[in-house]
Parts: structure tokens; C-alpha cells; sequence
């Protein structure tokens, strides 16, 4: 019969610490203080960009005419709204606003600002 190595019933605490140890920190180099000034603005130019497409992509938007919402043209858009599909309200509503803008002049019956 093979001879079986003893163990010890002590537990061993060497593979336990090893275990439980914090990981040594990472070092990263330290930037100087041109990169990380350079850093900064660069980040603060993207989101002032960013800021500016945002502003005038919604400028844009809000410029754009509105029609009068006169009691003609909102039960007819209710009209409109009360179809069942989506693809029987969009034809609605687009005829509707032509019907609107070709019944007279453009200026009476948008929106002033």
C-alpha cells in the first residue's frame, strides 16, 4: 500500500492571506500642467460645440410658421384624429394644412411671433 502524506489539521493561513491581499495601485504618469490645461480646454470647446448645434438645430425649429388654431381648423384636425389607423391620419392632416395654406394669404393665418 502507498504511503499517504499526512496533512495538518492546522489550518494554513499563507494561501488565505494571499488570497484576501489588495491588488499593489497602478501608477500612471502624472501629466504636466500645459497637457492637462490643454486637456481641459479641449473638453470644454467639444461642449461648446456640441451646445451651439444643439441651440441653433432648435433656433431653426421654433422658426418655422404655425398655423392659427381657429375653431374651423381644430375640429377638422379632431376629425382627422379621430380615424382609426395612422396611415388614414397623416394623409388627413397633410391635406388639411394644404387646404389651409392654399385657402387664402400666408400671413393671415400664421402665427405672429
Amino acid at each position: 500500500m502507498p504511503a499517504v502524506p499526512e496533512t495538518s489539521t492546522a489550518p494554513s493561513t499563507a494561501p488565505a492571506a494571499a488570497a484576501h491581499a489588495a491588488p499593489a495601485p497602478v501608477a500612471f504618469p502624472r501629466l504636466g500642467r500645459g497637457r492637462r490645461l490643454a486637456c481641459s480646454a479641449a473638453a470644454t470647446g467639444c461642449s461648446a460645440a456640441l451646445g451651439a448645434a444643439l441651440l441653433a438645430l432648435f433656433g431653426q425649429a421654433s422658426s418655422q410658421p404655425w398655423l392659427v388654431p381657429t375653431p374651423q381648423l381644430l375640429q377638422a384636425q379632431a376629425q382627422c384624429e379621430a380615424l382609426p389607423q395612422v396611415a388614414q391620419r397623416s394623409p388627413c392632416t397633410q391635406a388639411l394644412v394644404a387646404r389651409t395654406l392654399a385657402a387664402g394669404s400666408r400671413t393671415e393665418r400664421l402665427a405672429a411671433r
